[in-house]
Order: structure tokens, then sequence, then C-alpha cells
């Protein structure tokens, strides 16, 4: 499908039950919300005022088809009673993935107000095949000469010749997606645009949310320019601190303090869902997901792990997802690992505990060597990219719900074109 063409996106709600018992003016809307950064509502599917006192609704008729739109949108239920006790207000609706936004009381407490918000399914969680970019960052340095400093890439969006050259790199996957038929999963450039690295290197508060804004928008209009097949645009969050060590917030406040500004202006450009890459702990990923889930987005976690598959605490894989999920009810969408490589957590997505059910994703390094070793490291070690893409997607091959792979540090657009090559041939 053309970046040109649309596509019409449908929502059955099966059915919607909600009780406001005493009220006469009880009522519930429903309407289809696309991620925009007016957030606007493109359409009103139903509204309906309710009889007095036993207020009930049941089986709406029809898909809520609203106009056409070419990204994730969210399909918004609102409820509202005026002066009822607490519990008697149920909304319960039934489509896509649920998430309770807020329930709080009104002025003087006469009145509340109960939202849900009912997520529209990632395509790359559908059945197909996705595959990401490559590592971004080391292939800019080592392979095209560009300097980076702190590692950060949003700052290409401060001038056109830095744009050109991300414009040069993603079209290599554009062209990689489009020759395989495979769908794509593009992060924005804001890996470091947090507010610790942005104090390195200059950034206001101001400054920083700029930026970011402008890197959601680069992907999107890339997008929509040069796509060819279904791409969802993610914005990309990074880690506090050192995304090789255990360092980081202290806690899951700390982290969603922290987090929420670049959180905030990412979802408020319009992308498709937040994905947290090259997380080491559990407080952070616990913080970023509560921060993504107060903006009502799909949230992806990304943890990296040591060559034993562990993360760098010692925690298992496993356990740490767990953990992260009892603390935000199953919030994210799913998770990812990233920036290890194949032979270092292969072992350990053989188990069948509930959180290694729960990744779909894994963006491998290219390079076999220990976090350690890369850090002291001059030389970029791109492996062997036909090797490489063998391994991930055998994966895939193996394990039908690994439905996203790509590259981390040491790959470039070879090493995504061997994946694509290598799901071909399975």
């Amino acid at each position: 499908m053309r970046a040109s063409q649309t596509m019409s996106l449908a929502v059955r709600p099966t059915s919607l039950d909600y009780r406001c018992d005493g009220d006469p003016t009880a009522a519930c809307s429903y309407s289809w919300m696309r991620s925009t950064k007016m957030n606007h509502s493109i359409g009103l599917a139903d509204r309906r005022r309710t009889p007095r006192m036993a207020t009930r609704v049941r089986d709406l008729e029809g898909d809520l088809v609203v106009g056409k739109v070419t990204s994730v949108g969210k399909l918004r239920c609102l409820c509202e009673c005026s002066n009822p006790a607490p519990e008697t207000l149920r909304p319960v609706c039934s489509a896509g993935r649920r998430r309770k936004v807020w329930t709080s009381p009104g002025v003087g407490g006469t009145s509340i107000s109960h939202r849900e918000v009912l997520l529209s399914e990632l395509p790359q969680l559908g059945g197909p095949l996705f595959v990401t970019d490559g590592g971004i960052e080391t292939d800019l340095i080592f392979n095209k000469g560009v300097e980076l400093p702190e590692f950060a890439s949003f700052v290409l969006h401060e001038n056109a010749s830095g744009e050109a050259m991300l414009r040069d790199y993603f079209a290599d996957y554009f062209q990689i997606g489009a020759d395989a038929g495979l769908g794509l999963v593009l992060e924005t450039a804001t890996w470091r645009a947090s507010r610790d690295w942005g104090v390195k290197l200059g950034y206001d508060e101001a400054r920083l949310r700029s930026v970011n804004q402008r890197a959601a928008e680069f992907m999107l209009a890339l997008r929509a320019a040069a796509a060819d097949g279904t791409v969802v645009v993610s914005g990309c969050i990074g880690p506090r601190g050192d995304a090789y060590s255990d360092l980081g917030p202290a806690s899951a406040d700390e982290a969603l303090a922290y987090h929420r500004p670049q959180v905030e202006v990412l979802a408020s450009s319009g992308v498709d869902l937040l994905t947290a890459l090259t997380l080491t702990n559990v407080a952070e990923a616990i913080g970023f997901v509560r921060a993504a889930s107060e903006r009502s987005m799909h949230a992806v976690v990304s943890f990296t792990v040591e060559t034993d598959g562990r993360l760098p605490s010692g925690m298992s894989l496993a356990e740490a997802i767990e953990l992260v999920d009892a603390e935000t009810d199953n919030a994210a969408a799913y998770f990812m690992i990233n920036c290890a490589h194949p032979d270092h957590f292969s072992p350990v997505l053989t188990g069948s505990s509930a959180g290694l059910g729960r990744i779909r994703g894994l963006r491998a390094n290219a390079s076999r060597q220990s976090h350690a070793e890369l850090d002291d490291s001059t030389e970029l070690d791109d492996g062997d990219p036909t090797e490489f893409g063998g391994q991930l997607a055998a994966f895939r091959a193996n394990d039908a719900q690994i439905s996203v792979l790509g590259g981390c540090c040491g790959t470039d657009a070879r090493h995504i074109a061997a994946i694509a090559a290598a799901h071909g041939n399975v």
C-alpha cells in the first residue's frame, strides 16, 4: 500500500455496559481519536442519553468506522454521571486493549467521571514480521563519519544537512521493507533527548522539547513521503544513565518524573507508540510505562542483558519483566531485548515463564563482545551480516510470537537485509 493511499480502521465494541443509579442525565460517548499533535477527534461514532435510574446500554449495532486514517488511533469511551456513589459507575467497553485512565471526583465531590481508552492493536502484533533499522549511532559514526556528541543522534535535527543524513539513513530501510514486503517499526532519533543528556549538550528544557517534537514530526513526514507498506513510528526513549550499567533512577517515582516531559512531547507529536530502549533496571522501566500510561500511549520496554543473559544487576530477564508487569497492571504492550548479541540471550528464550512470554521483539548487536569490551573498543565490530540475519530469522521461525526483528550496535542496512532474506528463505 502506497503512503498516498489510506486505510479504513474499524472497531466493533461487542458490548457497552454501564450503570449510574439515580442519575437522569448520564451519558456515554464514543469517538475515534487519531494520534496527532492536536489529538483531535476525527469522528463521533455514537452518543446516547440514558433513561432515569437503572441506566444500561448493550449491544451497539454495527462497526464504528470513523473516517480514513493512516496512523494508529484510540477508541475513547467516556462515561459521566452526576452525584453517584463511585461503585455505581461501571463502564465496560470491549474493543482493542482496555486502559483505565482516571476515576476522580468533581468539584466538591458532586460528580465523578471515568474514562476508558481503548488502544487499537499495533500492526506489528498482528502476525506478519516487522523489521527495524540497525544501530543508527554506530552506523553514522563509524560508517558515515558523522560526529555525534554523547552518542546523541537528535542533534542532527538542528539543521538541514543533519536531517539530510537522517533521510539518507532511513531510505535504505524503507527500501528493504518494500523489497521484502515487510512492515517497519522505526524510532525517532531521540534516544539521548532527555534532560540529563540534554544538559550535557547545552539544551535547556524549551530547546529539548522543541527537538523532540521536531524529531517526531520528521519521522511522520518521512513515512508519509517514502513508505511503501505498513510503517509504525515509535517515539524513542533512552535510559537516564549509562546504558551499559545498572545506574539510573533510584525509584519508579523518580523515573516517572524524569521521563514524563519527553513522553509528553513525543505523545503529543503524533507517534504511534513509545519505546524505551536499552533499559537496565526495573525501576526505570516501571516509571517509563507509567508515564506512557498517563498519556494513553502504547509502551514498549526493551531491556539489555549481559553475556549471561541477565540484567547488569544480575536479575533474570523473566523476573524483571514480571516485576514491571506487576507494578503497572500489565500496561506495557510488549517487551523486547536490545543491545546484546543473539548468543547472549538465546539460551534465556528457551524458558517458559510468563515474563518471557511477553517478549515480542529483538534488536541485536552485531558483535559478540561484552558491553565492557565494546565500551573500550575504538573500532567497529560489525560481525557477519549473513550469519546475523540467519540467527535473528531463526528466532521468528521457532517462535511466531517474535514479531519484530532488527539491529542495534554495529549493525546497518546489510544486517537488516540479511534478516529479511533469511526470513524469506524459511
